[in-house]
């Protein structure tokens, strides 16, 4: 048995994520006929839409999605050994 904070662990409760967000976008996509066209049934459509980007990305896919409510986050790498990584827009300023 894995520990508690194991690398096997964490990747059975990840799995186990994708599974349940697959089978809610499964649901909600059913549901959907019954929605009437409009605003509402577009923004529900918009963020299946990028759902289904989400479950489908990997490790290496270029372009990918860090953060589903602010889809312009990219991942800004550092090299610092406390911070590994930072996500964010890099803008740069010149005066």
């Amino acid at each position: 048995m894995p520990m508690p904070g194991s690398s096997a662990a964490c990747a059975r409760r990840y799995a186990r994520s994708r599974v349940y967000t697959g089978r809610v976008l499964r649901d909600i996509g059913r549901k959907l006929g019954a929605t009437p066209e409009g605003g509402l049934r577009t923004r529900i459509e918009q963020r299946m839409t990028l759902v289904t980007r989400l479950l489908r990305q990997t490790p290496k896919s270029a372009g990918k999605l860090y953060a589903l409510h602010e889809t312009e986050v990219d991942c800004i790498f550092k090299g610092e050994a406390r911070v590994r990584y930072d996500f964010g827009k890099a803008e740069i300023v010149a005066a």
